[in-house]
Order: C-alpha cells, then sequence, then structure tokens
C-alpha cells in the first residue's frame, strides 16, 4: 500500500497530540517558541497556525528546528500519559526526521514498513528514544552501568572520556540512559544549555519525585572553550560535585552525576581537582570501535527496522573507514562514528527496497562522500552572495594550526554577523546549512557539526589552503592586539616594517575578517607611520632650503631616531627586567633565563646582574617533552636511569646527562591503556608498569637502549591498577586497585595473595626498606600497614592511620624505615613514626602544604628532606631536621603546566617531576638553601680562611660547617649549651680556634675549642661578677681579644691568651647611653667600633692609655649594625633610620662619605666581600640586598633583593671567600656566590631543554649565546 508521506507525517503529529492530551495549541506554541530560542535566539516563532497547518496535513514544516521543537513539548506531555509509546518510533527524534525528510521529498513510501525509519543519526548522536537502534558498544554500555551502580550516592563524578566521534554522546543517551531509565530518573543537559547558576532549579524542575534522578553532562568539554572562562568552568563543576556530593535538590535525590569529555580536553579538565579526582578514579575510556563494534553498528540498527545489508556492503565500508585487518579485534581509527552513521543514512535514502546495498552506497558517495556530496549540494543551492557568506562563515569555524592541519572552533554567533554582509544573509546560510548538518547551532552559537566535516568536504580543505596564511596572520594580529590593548595601547607594541606592511594588506583584502579591536590596532599603526612618513616629507622640504640648514637638521633627524631606537630599546629592557622579577616565584626557571639573556645582552646593567646572581635562590627546570597528555608517574633505578609513564599508554626510559637533562635511551614502551605507575627492580634489571587493565606489565632493562618486553603479569585485580612496588629481596611485588584490594604477588611461583580491609579503592603501595612492612593508601582515607616478614602469609597489623580527610594519594618511607610519610588529596602531608609497624605514632599533625590535592611524594636519598607535589601544579621540598615541625626549604619548584602527579628524587641535589601537560622536568636545587636548624638563624659567623662556618639559631642549636667548597657541608653540633636556650650571637676567632656563643635566655658568653671542628669541647664561660647580659661579641684579627658588650652599655675586653682561662683586659670600655646592638674591629686592632641605640656608631681607640669613647656618626634611629671593610678604609653603618651610612677611616679623621636608602624596614645586618667593592644588607623588609661600593665608598644597588620578597627577616655575613650567607626566621639559611659566570653556567646546564617563551628572537638569542 502507498501512502503519501505528507499525509503519513501529519497522522503522525496528530497522534502524538493526541497522546499528550490535546493540550491548547497556543500553551504549545508559547512552549515550543521558548524551546526553539533557547537554541537559536534568532529562531522564528512557531504559531498556533504553523502548528495546525502541520497537523492537518495542510503544510510540511520548512525546517526541522521548529518541528524539533514542537515535538519536544508534546513527547514529553505524551510521555506522562504513556510512559511507552503507542506507535513505533513516535518518541524517536531520529524517525521523526526521517519522516519530515521523506515528506521533504514528495516520496511515496510503503505503508506499513519498518524501513520508513531510518535507524541511522547521520552526523547527530541517537537519542534515549532511539535505543532501540544502539549497537556495537553494548559491552562498554555494561561497564559504565558497574562503575555507576558501584558509585550511586559515594558523592563520585563519573567520566566517559573518549576521542571526538568515538560515539560517546549516543553511548551516554541510547545505551547508558536507556539502560537505567526504568530506574532511575535520566536527566541530560550539555554546558552551554542551562547556566551553572540554574543547574540545581532546572533538576529539581524536572526530576520525578518517586525516583531518583541521575545528572548526565554531555560535551563536557564545552566549559573548556569560549565563551566560558576559567572561572565559569570551577563554578560549574563546583555545581556538579555539590549535585553528586549532598544528593538531594529540593524534594529530588541525585543518584549521581555522569559526565563525557573529549579525549582532546583531558588536560583542561584535569586541571580542576574535582575532575581529576573524577578522571584518576572513576574514568572510563572509550577507545576506537573494533571492526566487530562497526559490523554490529551497521547490521543491528538495520535488522532491527526491518532492511537487510547487502552482499558486501559490510567489508566495502569497513575498508572505507580505514580497517586494514580482518579480524574482530582489529580498531579502526578514531572519529569513525558519525562518517559511518551519515554515510548509512545517505546510503538509507538511496536504499532498494528493504536493502541496503553497495550499490545504494556508492550513490550515496561513500563515508567521506556522503559528506562532501551533502555539503556540496547545500552549496550549489546557494546564490552567488550567499556562497560568499557561507565560505566566510565555514572560515571561520576552523583555525590553521602551523603543522599544517585546521581544527574546528565554536563561534559566537555575534562574531560570525561581524563578518557577514548582513545578518539576515548570515541567518538564511546559517540554517541551511544547520539543515545540512554540515553545521550545528546553539544558543551561544555555531560550530562544525563534526571535525570530520574538515577532511570529507574537498571545498573546505580548499578554502582552508587558500586562507591558511591570512588565518595565521589574523590570529599573530589579534593576539597583538589584545596584548596592546591590554598595555593601554603602548606605542612601542605597535607594528612596523614588515610586519605592518603584511597586516595593513590583510585589513585592505578582508577588511571583515578582522576584529574591531585588531583594526584599530592596524589603524594606530597606520597613523604612526603617516605620521613618521608627513616627518620625513617635511625634512625633506627644509633640505632645499640650504646645505648647512639640511646639515643641522639631517644630524638632528638621525639624533633623534637612534634616541628612539634607544629609548625603544631601554623599553624593551626594562620589560624584560620586570618580567624577570615577576616570574622569580611563579616561574623561576624563565625568570633566571631572561636574567641571563639580559645579562649577556648588557653585561653592566645592574638589575640584571642582580636578577641573574638571585637566580640562585631558586630551583631550575630542565624539560622534557615525554608523553602526549598527563605524566603519572616517575621512578629512577639505582644506576640512574630514569622511567616515566603517562596517558598516552606508554613508558619512557632517559638517562640524565650532566648538561642536557633527561635523555631519551630507547623508542617508547607501549602499553594497552594509559599507564598509572612504574618502579624499578631493586637490581635495575627489571621495569614494572601498572595501568587501567589491572596487569602489571614487565620489561628487561638490563640493557637500557634495547629493553625486552616480558609477559604481563595478572594479579587478578578487577579494573585499575594504581601502583606497584618492589620488595627489596625483588621477588615479591604488591599492587594497589580499583578492586580495594592489596595483592602481593610472587615472581617465582606466580602466586597471588589478596589483602583486603580498605572500603575503597586503593591508591598507594610501598615496602619498607627491609621489606618486613608494607603500607597501603585508600580513598577511604586510611592508610594500614601490612606485616610482610613473610609475604606468603602477610596480615594487616595496628589500626588504620586516620587524620586525614580525603583520599591517601600516596606513601612512602624514609631511607632508614624509622618514619612514614602520607599525602592527600586534602591538601596535607603527615609523618608518622613506624619504627613499630603494630604502634604507628604520628610525629606531627597534617601538614598543611598546599592548595591542592597532594599526589605524591618522596624523600631524599639521605632522608633530610621530602618532596611533595600537587594539583596546584608546585612541588615542594621540606626539612625533616625536626620531623614534629618540617619545614619548608627554599622556594617552590613552580612553572609547570597544570598539576603535578609525581615527583621523585633523582638525587641529593635533584628533583623530577610530571604532570598534566606531559613534560617531565628535572629540578636543580636551590644551592642558596641550606638545611640544618629549625627556628631563627643569627648572622653566620667565618674564620678568616673562610673554610669554617658557625651558626647559630633559636632552636638552641650551634652548627659547624665546612666552607671550603662551592657548598657547605655540615660537620655537626657544638655540645647543647644547658637548657632550653635561644641562641643571639656567634662569633669564630680569625684563626678558627675558638668559638664565642651568647644566648638570649641567659646573656652568659660560652667559650668553645673548635680547633678539631668535628670534635669541639667546651671550654669556659666567661666570669660575670655583676650579673650583666652580653649580647654583642667580635674577636679581634688576632685572635687574642673579645670584645662582649653589656646590657649596662659597656663593652668589655678579654685576654684569651689562655683560652679556657680568660681574664679582663682593662676596666669597661663606657659612652654609649643606649644598648649596644654591635661590635667590630678595625682590620689592624687598633680600634674599636660600636652601634648602639642612642642613634650614635662609637669609636675607641686602643693604642693608647685609658680609651675614651667617640662619637664618629649619628643617624636618625637606633644602630643596628656595622661593618669595616678588609683595608680598614671604609664602615658601613645601618639601622631604623632605613639608611645605610659609609665613613671613611682615615687615621683619626673619620667622616661619613655616604648614605643611601637601603630598605623599606629597619636594616638588621650590613657586611663588605673581602674585596671591599661589594657590600650586602639585610633588612625586616625580608630582602637580602647587595651594593657595588666605588672607590668613594659610595654605594650602588645591584638589582633587586637576591632572596624572593616576602619570605623572612634576613641576616647577612660574607665568607671570606666571597660567599655571601644570610640567616633568617624558620631555620632559613641561604648561600649566594657573587660569580656571575659560575651562576650563569648553573642556568645554561639546570634549564637545558626548556624553551625561553618569548616573542623577542634578541632575547632567545641572547640566551643562546651565553649557554653556547
Amino acid at each position: 500500500m502507498e501512502t503519501d508521506p505528507r499525509a503519513s507525517l501529519a497522522q503522525r503529529l496528530d497522534a502524538l497530540y493526541a497522546d499528550a492530551g490535546s493540550p491548547p495549541l497556543k500553551a504549545v506554541s508559547s512552549r515550543a517558541t521558548r524551546e526553539l530560542r533557547a537554541r537559536n535566539p534568532r529562531g522564528r516563532e512557531v504559531t498556533a497556525q504553523r502548528i495546525s497547518d502541520w497537523r492537518l496535513g495542510r503544510s510540511v514544516p520548512a525546517k526541522f528546528d521548529g518541528l524539533s521543537a514542537v515535538l519536544s513539548v508534546l513527547i514529553a506531555e505524551a510521555r506522562r500519559n504513556h510512559p511507552e509509546p503507542t506507535l513505533t518510533g513516535l518518541y524517536s527524534a531520529t524517525d521523526w526526521r526521517a519522516r519530515w525528510e521523506t515528506a521533504q521529498r514528495g516520496r511515496s513510501v510503503s505503508q506499513p514498513t519498518a524501513a520508513a525509519t531510518c535507524p541511522y543519526p547521520g552526523l547527530a548522536a541517537l537519542t534515549i528514544s532511539d535505543s532501540e537502534f544502539f549497537a556495537g558498544r553494548e559491552s562498554q554500555v555494561e561497564m559504565l552501568v558497574d562503575r555507576f551502580t558501584r558509585n550511586v550516592g559515594s558523592g563520585h563524578l563519573i567520566m566517559l572520556v573518549g576521542a571526538s566521534g568515538s560515539g560517546k554522546s549516543s553511548l551516554l543517551q541510547a545505551g547508558f540512559a536507556a539502560a537505567i531509565r526504568d530506574e532511575y530518573d535520566v536527566l541530560l543537559v550539555t554546558p552551554p544549555n542551562v547556566a551553572a547558576e540554574d543547574l540545581e532549579s532546572w533538576a529539581q524542575d524536572r526530576a520525578a519525585e518517586d525516583k531518583p534522578f541521575v545528572l548526565v553532562i554531555d560535551q563536557l568539554e564545552e566549559l573548556f572553550v569560549a565563551p566560558f572562562d576559567e572561572q565559569y568552568a570551577s563554578h560549574y563543576i563546583d555545581v556538579l560535585q555539590r549535585l553528586a556530593s549532598h544528593g538531594t535538590v529540593g524534594t529530588a535525590t541525585c543518584a549521581g552525576v555522569v559526565g563525557a569529555l573529549r579525549a582532546d580536553f583531558y588536560a583542561q579538565a584535569a586541571q580542576h581537582p574535582t575532575l581529576a579526582t573524577a578522571l584518576e578514579n572513576n574514568q572510563m575510556l572509550l577507545g576506537p570501535p573494533t571492526t566487530a563494534e562497526l559490523t554490529a553498528a551497521i547490521v543491528e540498527p538495520a535488522r532491527t527496522s526491518g532492511m537487510t545489508i547487502g552482499d558486501g556492503l559490510v567489508e566495502l565500508v569497513l575498508t572505507d573507514l580505514g580497517a586494514r585487518g580482518s579480524g574482530e579485534s582489529e580498531s579502526v581509527p578514531a572519529g569513525t562514528f558519525p562518517l559511518l552513521a551519515h554515510a548509512l543514512r545517505s546510503t538509507w535514502h538511496f536504499r532498494d527496497g528493504n536493502v541496503l546495498s553497495v550499490r545504494a552506497y556508492e550513490r550515496a558517495g561513500g563515508v567521506r562522500g556522503a559528506i562532501a556530496g551533502s555539503a556540496e549540494q547545500q552549496w550549489s543551492s546557494f546564490s552567488a552572495q550567499e556562497q560568499d557568506t557561507a565560505r566566510t562563515i565555514l572560515l571561520q569555524l576552523v583555525t590553521p594550526v602551523p603543522d599544517g592541519s585546521a581544527v574546528a572552533r565554536h563561534v559566537d554567533r555575534d562574531e560570525l554577523y561581524r563578518h557577514c554582509d548582513s545578518d539576515e544573509s548570515a541567518d538564511t546560510v546559517l540554517d541551511a546549512l544547520a539543515e545540512a548538518r554540515i553545521i550545528t547551532l546553539d544558543a551561544h552559537g555555531t560550530s562544525l557539526a563534526h571535525d570530520a566535516v574538515i577532511g570529507a568536504w574537498p571545498r573546505l580543505s580548499e578554502w582552508i589552503a587558500e586562507d591558511r596564511e591570512d588565518a595565521l596572520t589574523r590570529h599573530r594580529i589579534e593576539r597583538d592586539a589584545d596584548e596592546w590593548a591590554a598595555a593601554d595601547h603602548e606605542r612601542s607594541l605597535l607594528y612596523q616594517g614588515s610586519r605592518l606592511t603584511i597586516a595593513s594588506d590583510l585589513r585592505t583584502r578582508a577588511p571583515s575578517s578582522l576584529r574591531p579591536r585588531a583594526i584599530e590596532f592596524i589603524d594606530a599603526a597606520q597613523l604612526v607611520r603617516r605620521n613618521q612618513t608627513h616627518a620625513r616629507r617635511a625634512l625633506a622640504v627644509f633640505l632645499v632650503i640650504g646645505v648647512v640648514v639640511t646639515s643641522v637638521l639631517a644630524l638632528i633627524s638621525l639624533r633623534q631616531a637612534h634616541k628612539a631606537e634607544q629609548e625603544r630599546a631601554d623599553a624593551q629592557f626594562d620589560t624584560l627586567i620586570a618580567t624577570g622579577l615577576r616570574e622569580q616565584s611563579s616561574n623561576p626557571t624563565e625568570s633566571a633565563q631572561l636574567a641571563l639573556a639580559a645579562d649577556t645582552v648588557r653585561p653592566d646593567d645592574t638589575r640584571a646582574r642582580g636578577l641573574l646572581l638571585a637566580s640562585q635562590s631558586s630551583p631550575l627546570a630542565s624539560t622534557v617533552d615525554a608523553h602526549r597528555g598527563a605524566v603519572y608517574s616517575t621512578a629512577r633505578s639505582a644506576s640512574g636511569l630514569v622511567a616515566s609513564g603517562g596517558y598516552d599508554n606508554t613508558v619512557r626510559l632517559w638517562r640524565r646527562s650532566p648538561n642536557r637533562g633527561l635523555v631519551a635511551v630507547a623508542p617508547p614502551l607501549t602499553t594497552p591503556s594509559w599507564v598509572t605507575c612504574v618502579t624499578f627492580s631493586p637490581d635495575g634489571t627489571r621495569l614494572y608498569a601498572t595501568d587501567a587493565t589491572g596487569r602489571v606489565r614487565v620489561w628487561d632493562v638490563s640493557e637500557p637502549a634495547h629493553p625486552k618486553r616480558l609477559s604481563p603479569i595478572d594479579v587478578g585485580h578487577v579494573g585499575t591498577a594504581y601502583d606497584v612496588a618492589v620488595r627489596g629481596d625483588g621477588r615479591w611485588i604488591a599492587t594497589a586497585g580499583d578492586d580495594r584490594t592489596v595483592r602481593l604477588h610472587d615472581l617465582e611461583t606466580d602466586q597471588t595473595r589478596v589483602l583486603s580491609g580498605h572500603e575503597g579503592p586503593v591508591r598507594t603501595v610501598e615496602f619498607s626498606p627491609d621489606g618486613n612492612t608494607l603500607v597501603s593508601g585508600s580513598d577511604d582515607r586510611t592508610a594500614r600497614t601490612w606485616d610482610t616478614s613473610d609475604p606468603a602469609t602477610a596480615h594487616a597489623v595496628g589500626a588504620p592511620l586516620t587524620g586525614q580527610t580525603l583520599t591517601i594519594h600516596s606513601v612512602a618511607f624514609s631511607p632508614d624505615g624509622s618514619t612514614l610519610a602520607t599525602a592527600s588529596d586534602d591538601q596535607t602531608f603527615r609523618l608518622w613514626s613506624i619504627r613499630n609497624p603494630g604502634d604507628v605514632v604520628p610525629l606531627s599533625p597534617p601538614v598543611a602544604a598546599h592548595s591542592a590535592a597532594v599526589w605524591s611524594l618522596a624523600f631524599s636519598p639521605d632522608g633530610s628532606m621530602l618532596a611533595t607535589a600537587a594539583w596546584d601544579g608546585i612541588a615542594k621540598l621540606w626539612s625533616l631536621d625536626d620531623p614534629r615541625s618540617p619545614i619548608m626549604l627554599g622556594q617552590p619548584m613552580s612553572g609547570s603546566g597544570g598539576g603535578l602527579t609525581t615527583v621523585s628524587f633523582a638525587d641529593d641535589t635533584h628533583v623530577i617531576t610530571g604532570g598534566q601537560d606531559g613534560n617531565v622536568r628535572t629540578w636543580t636545587l636551590a644551592p642558596a638553601a641550606v638545611a640544618g636548624h629549625t627556628r631563627r638563624v643569627q648572622a653566620p659567623a667565618f674564620d678568616s680562611a673562610g673554610d669554617l662556618m658557625a651558626t647559630g639559631s633559636w632552636d638552641g642549636q650551634v652548627l659547624l660547617w665546612d666552607t671550603s667548597s662551592s657548598t657547605p657541608t655540615l660537620i655537626g653540633p657544638v655540645a647543647p649549651l644547658g637548657g632550653s636556650v635561644r641562641i643571639e650571637n656567634v662569633a669564630l676567632a680569625p684563626d678558627g680556634r675558638t668559638l664565642a656563643v651568647t644566648t638570649l635566655d641567659s646573656g652568659a658568653v660560652t667559650l668553645i675549642d673548635t680547633s678539631t671542628p668535628a670534635a669541639p669541647r667546651y671550654l669556659t664561660r666567661l666570669p660575670n661578677p655583676r650579673a650583666r647580659y652580653a649580647h654583642a661579641i667580635a674577636f679581634s684579627p688576632d685572635s687574642s681579644t673579645l670584645a662582649t658588650a653589656s646590657d649596662d652599655t659597656s663593652v668589655q675586653l678579654w685576654d684569651l691568651t689562655v683560652p679556657n682561662a680568660p681574664v679582663p683586659r682593662g676596666d669597661p670600655l663606657t659612652g654609649p647611653a643606649g644598648w649596644i646592638n654591635a661590635v667590630a674591629f678595625a682590620p689592624d686592632g687598633s680600634r674599636l667600633f660600636a652601634a648602639s641605640t642612642d642613634r650614635h656608631v662609637h669609636m675607641w681607640d686602643l693604642d693608647g692609655g685609658r680609651p675614651a669613647s667617640r662619637i664618629v656618626d649619628e643617624q636618625g634611629g637606633p644602630v643596628n649594625t656595622l661593618s669595616i671593610n678588609a683595608d680598614g678604609t671604609l664602615l658601613a653603618a645601618a639601622g631604623d633610620d632605613l639608611m645605610i651610612h659609609v665613613l671613611q677611616l682615615d687615621g683619626d679623621a673619620v667622616r661619613e662619605v655616604s648614605r643611601v636608602k637601603g630598605h623599606e624596614s629597619t636594616i638588621r645586618s650590613v657586611s663588605f666581600d673581602s674585596t671591599s667593592n661589594l657590600l650586602a644588607s639585610g633588612s625586616d623588609d625580608q630582602t637580602v640586598r647587595l651594593w657595588s661600593v666605588d672607590g668613594a665608598g659610595a654605594p650602588t644597588a645591584i638589582g633587586n633583593s637576591l632572596s624572593p620578597t616576602g619570605t623572612v627577616r634576613w641576616r647577612v655575613a660574607f665568607n671570606p671567600r666571597g660567599v655571601l650567607t644570610a640567616g633568617g626566621e624558620n631555620g632559613a639559611l641561604r648561600w649566594w656566590t657573587t660569580d656571575e659566570d659560575a651562576t650563569a653556567d648553573r642556568v645554561c646546564t639546570a634549564t637545558y631543554g626548556t624553551k625561553l617563551d618569548t616573542d623577542e628572537q634578541a632575547w632567545d638569542s641572547a640566551l643562546t649565546d651565553a649557554c653556547d
């Protein structure tokens, strides 16, 4: 029986209208119009009259979007009355589109016949009402349903991740949603359609009251592209997490949130901790389809709709899709599903009765021809003006990239309008392209219906190729215009020369292709050039006046040109310095590179020199582009081999070169899934890796350049294995799994022991150094200890370790096995004493270490430091001198492109990190940072040779250091001085044999014999019959005399001829009217100077009879510090007036020759170096400054602070070898060389492979020249 397709469409619409309860047409019109305009703000009103005409068969809708909006309203109402459709396909959007397309063509179809319903969705996705046509991915649906079921009510987000075109949307809607809809109410949304602030109310309005709802978020990647910004994306994700965690929205109950994410947006998504946790814990990867799955996707929908597949069609389609073999498990390139569905939909229109034949497929043009044919057909229907508009629009929807390819992009409709001649023409073309499935329209704009359109439609590919240079130029102009606008229209940023010529040409040829700001930018540059041209022309007029005038004007012009060029160069240099200073903390590696470039270009610039020397305070990174996607694990073997594993299903092997960072030693080792962990056997000959399959991959790496793949180990995990550890004997491995178990596997017998006890997925495992204990960490917020002294009978010991509030993501043992560290997603780490594994004791409360989840930690080889890495993109070092109170050591390792997931030590001075950006970085730790103390460190003291250093701290310790080499080495502590004391000052005799110490608590002066630094010996305490409080101390140049300043404002000299029996030398020296903060002898020992709170510097001549005090300088506040240069000609003093005063010492004549403001707060210390050419100062403003001192004694600042600002208050002292040291709060001890060449060598070596991010070729070249 033949039926008019127009009448058939009308009859079904009337049937749907009746099932919906015959609602008033005006109400349907109003709701349908709102629905339409939510998708397309310029959508035409769907009037009641139009709906009536469609229902009665008087007309067929000209565009499907209007009919679709009406269907959306009527189907929603009909479902309330009839949960199941009364006619087959009545609730199917695919069925309705097929019938509308057939009615548009005016063809008759056989009725009744199932073939009237096209079972293939084309470039669109199958919806929940099309579930009968969903085929090929059933096993993945089961996996997703199982993962969801296991997490119902857990508060965890579930993530489906797959490449563009892998079928995520169809799987979510026609697969997953359809599978759970009997038990749950499924609410589907994409980020552009419902704003973050409306999401909860939207869900509440639509959720059923009689069963919980599941929120399904399709195309989550839309959050990370325009028009959304980072703040909006974070807010949206927070709302999703709140819905998943709280479980209720008004009267509705949320059972869970499931999201789909395009794999190429993985890195952006992983920057958000909530999504990062979901991607790590509850991710399901949708890989490329196999030939078997594609075969099912071809055959089963046809069979369901009553059609048959002609001979040879399946094989032909698979060949066109890129299948190379005949095996059912053969994978076909990702992105093939939309091509397949569109080709089959086109084939369906050319079908032979109820048969999809090869002839019909070939008439449709095959896979790519289907897309090209539809696009070309639509293109041909356009007028010449519409074709121009279509070309303009389509080129705006793609972005060429330098490698020759192009990517699709989403564009706001308003932006498209700016490029078109009229809004009306643009709307006409947009609607037509959308109907042809070439583009998609939404409430925010438009994009290509699929990336596949770019390669499948030759005409578009030709346009892209023709427009490539203009597009790249346009992108560069718009980027530079934005920078110019952000810099308040800075003139120096305007184009000149050839750049302006190229930009002006594009401005003339294609003004509509540029944004208004770009046009303004070019126009401004042209105006400057015109003004310059007019100036040159005016000069030419004046030239005819006469030779003399000409010469004068030419000279003036040349000078002005030179001046302008110099000013431009100065401005660029100033920007370079400012950028280097700004990035000292946020990106120390780039700051150091900029400093070296600046010092190379202008070696006499003190700012560049200061910035370069300051780089010693920062860790610097050498970078290798290791993986395409996140790096999840790094490890180092006993022989120094480094391994990394990541999201790209590969493991890489590296060797650390002294001058080139990490160097690859073998091709990438592939795995079936993303790699969660890598680790070496104790002897370094085996490499183990875990992945999302739950198995352990093994390689023989005894010859690193030729690794051999060994058989994988199936330890029995169900789901992902997250971590693997090897026992010290090399026989047993332990794994942590998503199935909440730890598994111990005997590599000799192939037997596995399962350890249960955790109530959530197990994230991490680690053996103690002796192998007798295993520790695991879990999502259940606990760590557990296991007795593995006999792994075959391993069992839990002691109570679970609690106190951290989120997932325990990493555990580590100290090298001696006595200390355990645990890292948590709650942004903390914690230290535990594990000397008795059955009774683990916390050493400290959880340490708030980061601003995001801490995913990895590692002890240094000597156990003195702990490294942590977190999702805030930062790795930190912690001094463990006092495990009860860990102290951050030096500056953080910052500047990574996203969160950090792994950290390990290469040796005591190098740390390796990996993270979201796919890079592995080797950090050279800051030589300036020295661990040893835990509280305030006073100014260090040295012997005259510079070989021995003494430091004292409020932690009660006095430490001796060997400083004969480039870095200080701890010799050991001086015996405790008794009681709980705070060290106030230390002084070393120039001969290095005697140490004097004062304490803040008693004011006593203690003498220590340091003639054998490794075995210091207590000598005596100075007699103190008047119970005076001693503060400042200093030795004479010949080490025979000690000066001590007491609280009675006097100074006593002591004869140390017999060190263990000191005697006063004369009466106390008097004169100051206030507390004496510092004392110092002249280099020849003839005079003594004191700095006092009475605002004066006092001097005593010691060569005469009874020394008399003499005021030699007056300042604007208390004087806190003084230093005399090596030849005794200059004295520097400073204090509360924030000024550094320099006095010239010429016999008895003492006069101030210079003063300079040095700091923004009280200056605590100043120190000359041994050459007298440098002066250092430390202040309460938390800076250390270096000054160049000329022959007249005038200091000139060398850059800014050597220490990062905002750290601690510093007290400085120069080592006689020219090294500057400083003591500060919280155990801070710093060590800077003033050797620029050595510092430059460190920057070159430590940053090898890290590209300088600058558009200025000159700086890049300068850095290259410096490091060649």
